[in-house]
């Protein structure tokens, strides 16, 4: 159970920083954009796993030799996107970019990008013959409880008037997208 949890915590790191991004950036966020953030994080995060179970071995091969690109491209141009808005955008375009940033479209993407390791871990469970339903519900919660805690922490920190933050959490996202492609490649 323990081990489950630890395993949980790491997964669920990059839906957290995610998470902090959006609080940080958008501090006038809607109940429906916050728990569509959560429940996508924490849903991607379980069905990830249970889909790299039932893949199995047979398929890590193929995924490993592409994922940490897909993390480097979505992640990337989501930064790319959020630093190119904080210098161009109009006070009154900032509620354009809050929605284009929780569109379902976006909200996908990113559920899929900060999931992606949770599908190598459901192919580890299928090698090792280990039950997935179990973790993949717990990697689920934890992966939403961190969501929402990364939000709220977001809002704290950001400030409305300040497109500064806008500019950090877009270099955020591209250093996750960077760290993840390097873990991968070295």
């Amino acid at each position: 159970m323990f081990d489950i949890f630890l395993i949980a915590l790491a997964l669920g790191v990059d839906a957290f920083s995610v998470a902090v991004v959006a609080g940080a950036c958008f501090l006038s966020i809607s109940l429906r954009e916050k728990w569509s953030l959560i429940l996508h994080f924490g849903f991607f995060q379980f069905i990830m796993t249970v889909i790299g179970f039932f893949l199995g071995d047979s398929i890590s091969y193929y995924i490993k030799a592409f994922d940490h690109w897909v993390i480097l491209l979505l992640l990337g141009l989501m930064g790319t996107k959020l630093i190119y808005d904080s210098f161009t955008e109009k006070e009154q375009e900032s509620n354009k970019l809050q929605k284009d940033f929780f569109s379902e479209k976006n909200i996908l993407l990113l559920s899929i990008a900060t999931s992606i390791d949770a599908l190598a871990i459901g192919i580890s469970f299928s090698i090792m013959e280990k039950s997935v339903f179990f973790p993949s519900i717990i990697i689920g919660i934890v992966a939403a409880i961190m969501s929402f805690i990364g939000i709220s922490l977001g809002k704290k920190i950001g400030s409305k008037t300040s497109r500064s933050m806008q500019v950090i959490s877009g270099i955020v996202l591209i250093a996750i997208g960077i760290k993840v492609f390097l873990e991968h490649t070295i």
